[in-house]
């Protein structure tokens, strides 16, 4: 049965990787089978089914290891239009595995909080400026796109922010699947990659996720980065729930709270060649395609 109206105020549409048996009798269901790797698999499904992308004035991708429900996901599509966001996401709970502070629920912040980075598990955009990335989902990467469309979305400052009232659970450790996604089980192999398309996409370094000050505020002012970082303390209450190892959970919150006090949130790159960029990267390869006699489908 499909949830009440007051509980869901979105569709559903369920891209399969792999084999499903998913077949639920519902007019705001539907599923697509794409084989391979997610981020691929998505630019599949915006390249061949526009006609459904821009029925929407937004849309969200989920994890599919994202513990959530229907109220949690249309309050976080409503707080977006309400607040005008072009990108944003749920906090994450203090059980979930996370790789950035700044993004888990804080007791008594903000309900709305300006940051400079939206991550890959579960973001929220408004359709307009999901369409003007697009390309990056067609660039062969499977990793740091949400790097790119922070810097190229993020600007001016207040188009990207985290939920704090609104939160989700993530329930699989950070880069578990990444096998899956063509790289090898050692994490150097990942990491390379991040930095190989940064450096090809003229991104020289990434502060991490680092929250902004809300708008009409210095942003970088002793105050404001004190009070972030003092803030962020209050994760330490999360040490009895946090399914990660201590070690690790310590790691994150004390190396985030260095960069709020010392870091720039800024990402230093230019937007528009992000864009161009993946243009380019975008063209060449369908220009092989039709080279080689490849069809994408």
């Amino acid at each position: 049965m499909a949830p009440s109206e007051d509980e869901q105020a979105f569709d559903l549409m369920v891209l399969a990787y792999g084999h499903t048996t998913l077949a639920l009798e519902r007019g705001d269901f539907g599923h697509v089978d794409i084989p391979g790797s997610k981020v691929a698999g998505y630019g599949v499904f915006f390249r061949h089914h526009r006609d459904i992308v821009e029925r929407y004035d937004q849309i969200a991708l989920i994890d599919d290891d994202i513990e959530t429900d229907s109220r949690t996901i249309s309050r976080a599509f409503e707080l977006g239009r309400v607040h005008k966001l072009d990108v944003w996401q749920p906090s994450l709970t203090w059980d979930s595995h996370f790789s950035y502070a700044a993004l888990l629920t804080r007791p008594g912040a903000p309900p709305i909080r300006p940051v400079n980075f939206v991550e890959m598990m579960c973001p929220f955009f408004k359709t307009s400026a999901l369409l003007k990335i697009e390309d990056l989902f067609h660039i062969g990467a499977e990793t740091a796109i949400d790097i790119f469309w922070s810097c190229a979305l993020g600007r001016p400052p207040g188009s990207l922010a985290v939920l704090n009232d609104v939160s989700v659970v993530h329930t699989r450790p950070v880069g578990e699947l990444k096998a899956m996604n063509g790289f090898d089980d050692k994490m150097k192999d990942y990491s390379n990659e991040i930095s190989r398309l940064m450096v090809e996409f003229g991104i020289p370094s990434f502060p991490g996720a680092i929250p902004l000050a809300p708008l009409g505020k210095e942003p970088h002012s002793p105050l404001s980065r004190l009070y972030y970082a003092q803030d962020m303390l209050m994760l330490m209450g999360g040490l009895n729930k946090t399914p990660m190892k201590l070690r690790r959970f310590l790691w994150i919150i004390a190396g985030d709270i260095l960069k709020v006090l010392f870091r720039s949130g800024t990402i230093p790159a230019d937007p528009e060649r992000i864009l161009s960029q993946a243009k380019k990267i975008r063209i060449e390869q369908e220009r092989r395609d039709q080279e080689s006699g490849n069809v994408a489908v």
